[in-house]
């Protein structure tokens, strides 16, 4: 078992730690809003081109709600780094739950060691 000298230890370089999470979890945060609006962008574009596209006839290419759902779709896909924006929005998403479970896990770890010094003080007080 470690001793309290050992624990206090630890808890003294906790909060760094939990810092150190803390601006990652900012820094990620920012990076999703920056990619959102990034997507968010081209989706407009692409609903724009949607709306205003004619056929040869000049006649309204997708006449209908169906079918200009249809165009935005297969045009997202096509659109050129729009598929990569969303990957990578996706995958720090990811990256951002894991670092949020990590916070967490130093939180606690930080209020458990914080009752076990209390508790072997008291040991060591008796």
């Amino acid at each position: 078992m470690k001793k309290t000298v050992d624990l206090a230890n630890e808890l003294e370089v906790l909060p760094e730690k939990i810092l150190n999470e803390q601006l990652e979890i900012i820094n990620l945060i920012e990076r999703i809003d920056g990619l959102a609006s990034e997507i968010d962008g081209l989706e407009i574009e692409i609903k724009g081109e949607v709306l205003v596209a004619v056929d040869e006839s000049g006649k309204k290419a997708h006449p209908n709600d169906e079918a200009r759902k249809i165009a935005f779709i297969g045009a997202c896909k096509e659109k050129e780094g729009l598929q990569e924006l969303i990957r990578t929005r996706s995958e720090l998403s990811t990256e951002l739950q894991i670092k949020k479970a990590s916070l967490e896990m130093l939180n606690s770890r930080q209020r458990n060691l914080r009752v076990l010094i209390e508790f072997f003080h008291k040991l060591e007080a008796n």
